[in-house]
């Protein structure tokens, strides 16, 4: 019995002492393989040079751009007059058909009005009926302004044009023309050209017509 307890107790310590070596030689592989670097280094490449402009590359880049901005300018400023002249033109005539067609479909005479307030071109459509001193009123682009070719009816400092409750022109025919106020030439119109309410749009011609006119 004793001899079968020493042996056991022998056995245990043997399995305890060979546990513990496992764990050492375990411990001492992991330090060994964090101390070392499974595969070689490289070495970085080198950054390749980059060549920036010099000074007098940027400032001749600098004289191009302006000589080229200088001779852009006249001619954006042309086009941007121009489209603007279109648009207020677009409106004006929008405005116009507007009063006509409201004239045809509430059966009473309408109006459309047009007047300088401020130094703004400004528009109205409301029942001929209606002061149009008290109408309300919508501007235009600053930068337009009434030419003087406009012929619209002129009463109290205010343009109008009115139409029957069947679309006709309620007596006198007319037109009118923008133009801008920083000038260019530009000219645009909206025309009222027939007693039945015919209504166009010109614009600025090399040559007047047969009453001294250049949009038409």
């Amino acid at each position: 019995m004793m001899k079968t307890y020493v042996e056991c107790r022998t056995a245990f310590i043997r399995i305890i002492t060979r546990i513990r070596t496992n764990d050492r030689r375990s411990l001492s592989f992991q330090a060994s393989s964090t101390s070392t670097t499974p595969y070689p280094l490289k070495p970085f490449p080198s950054k390749p040079t980059t060549a920036g402009f010099t000074l007098l590359e940027l400032t001749t880049i600098l004289v191009v751009f302006g000589i080229l901005m200088s001779i852009m300018a006249p001619g954006w400023n042309a086009l941007l007059r121009r489209l603007t002249l279109s648009h207020a033109q677009d409106v004006v005539y929008q405005a116009i058909r507007d009063a006509q067609g409201t004239a045809q479909r509430l059966n009473v005479p309408y109006q459309a009005s047009f007047r300088e307030f401020n130094g703004i071109v400004q528009w109205s459509i409301h029942p001929a009926s209606v002061n149009a001193a008290t109408a309300h009123w919508k501007d235009l682009d600053p930068n337009i302004q009434i030419d003087s070719e406009t012929t619209l009816q002129l009463a109290g400092g205010i343009r109008r044009i009115q139409f029957k409750e069947n679309g006709n022109v309620n007596g006198q025919l007319g037109r009118l023309t923008l133009s801008s106020k920083s000038g260019g030439g530009s000219k645009r119109c909206v025309m009222i050209s027939t007693l039945l309410g015919a209504i166009r749009k010109g614009e600025e011609r090399p040559r007047p017509d047969s009453s001294g006119r250049t949009c038409y």
